[in-house]
């Protein structure tokens, strides 16, 4: 029996699994959670350790299934697994090499550049020659091992993981030794990187025989220092610079097929930094949302219909001006009614979790069960105008 795969199936994967179905294909879902939701959506759902791709292969063989794909979802490190059932199948997408890259930071850094040296100070905008990283990372080995006074401000994060968890802003050595000692480092577990300035942006594309396609760029809004979790994105316009620049990326990790998402640092000189890149779907409602909204372009479905044979195309169809405000309230809030106000604050569409008990917002965990806005307006400024009429309209929950 032909089916899709879903490895890694939280809620995320939900609407991959959706869409799979509505092609025709079964889907054949394994996680390691067994109350996971996409076990429940999908035809076939497997219980298991899926860090270890053979446990997958031995399950697929005993059922007598027959891969057709492993399904785009947003996952972290299992990405990886996902790259090696490709290779063992042969099916289109990342193959293992390229994903165990982009989802070990330390790797990624050190494909891009490999002498970890930055040019600190760079006045001309001619492209890098020597590497596609300016920066410089290190593994944190032990709390003792300070930087010098010279590197600061500098970004503390784990070499693992997604979602903006655990990413600090440190500002000096005194900030610096205390969250080093808070983190319990272990070897290798956490690193230091150079902290880049300049406006951080989101870049949602595709890959095909090798091929980089923009279908949309989005700039963030994100949360004051120290954390760097974005609570909103504003389509903008592709950026050259950074297609540019993502271009020689993909071709230096040698990507070949498949949905990518990428974070981006464009500085003062226009020079681009990518933060990281991964050869999977960006999650937070955007592509299962915002991305179509804003473009006209839905990626998973896209993707389904190249991985099918069947006509296939990643150009946008327009981009308007849209906004993806989430609802990141450090206190509880009471919604307003929604279909009361959708008309006056532009939105065309929402998601409402429980807005109780709510604290900081540090990562994409602290953020995604509250919910969202889509916005639609005749521009950018008019989206940030919109999206902060809404947020008023929530009413503070009294302690």
């Amino acid at each position: 029996m032909k089916v899709a795969l879903v490895i890694g199936a939280s809620s995320e994967s939900l609407y991959a699994i959706d869409l799979a179905q509505e092609s025709g294909l079964k889907v054949a879902a394994f996680d390691g959670d067994e109350n996971a939701a996409g076990l429940k959506r999908a035809d076939f759902s497997f219980v298991c350790d899926i860090r270890d791709p053979q446990n997958i292969v031995n399950l697929i063989t005993e059922q007598g299934f027959k891969p057709v794909c492993v399904l785009p979802v947003p996952v972290g490190r299992c990405l990886r697994v996902a790259g090696a059932i490709n290779d063992f199948y042969g099916l289109k997408g990342p193959n293992e090499k390229t994903c165990d890259v982009c989802t070990d930071k330390l790797a990624f850094h050190s494909a891009l550049n490999p002498e970890n040296k930055r040019e600190r100070e760079r006045e001309t905008k001619e492209p890098m020659r020597t590497n596609l990283r300016d920066a410089e990372c290190y593994p944190m080995s032990k709390a003792s091992d300070s930087p010098s006074d010279a590197d600061f401000p500098l970004v503390i994060k784990p070499r693992y993981g997604s979602g903006s968890k655990n990413v600090t802003v440190v500002l000096n050595a005194s900030e610096y030794e205390k969250y080093a000692a808070r983190l319990n480092l272990k070897s290798g577990e956490f690193l230091r990187e150079s902290f880049v300035e300049g406006k951080e942006y989101g870049i949602n594309a595709a890959v095909i025989e090798g091929e980089y396609i923009h279908v949309l760029a989005r700039k963030k809004l994100l949360t004051p220092p120290p954390y760097r979790q974005s609570v909103g994105y504003v389509a903008t316009p592709e950026i050259a610079a950074i297609s540019e620049h993502l271009k020689e990326v993909v071709k230096k990790l040698e990507l070949k097929n498949c949905l990518m998402h990428a974070d981006v640092i464009l500085r003062k000189n226009g020079e681009p930094f990518v933060i990281e890149l991964a050869p999977r779907p960006s999650g937070h409602y955007l592509t299962s949302d915002f991305v179509e909204i804003a473009t006209g372009v839905n990626l998973t479905r896209e993707w389904l219909n190249f991985v099918l044979n069947k006509p296939f195309s990643f150009e946008p169809k327009f981009l308007k001006s849209a906004m993806i405000k989430y609802f990141d309230f450090d206190y509880g809030v009471v919604p307003p009614n929604f279909s009361e106000i959708k008309d006056e604050c532009g939105i065309v569409k929402f998601k409402c979790g429980d807005l109780k008990n709510l604290g900081e917002v540090k990562d994409g965990a602290s953020l995604i069960s509250r919910g969202y806005a889509i916005i639609i307006a005749e521009s950018e400024e008019e989206c940030l105008e919109k999206a902060s009429a809404l947020m008023s309209k929530f009413t503070r929950i009294k302690e």
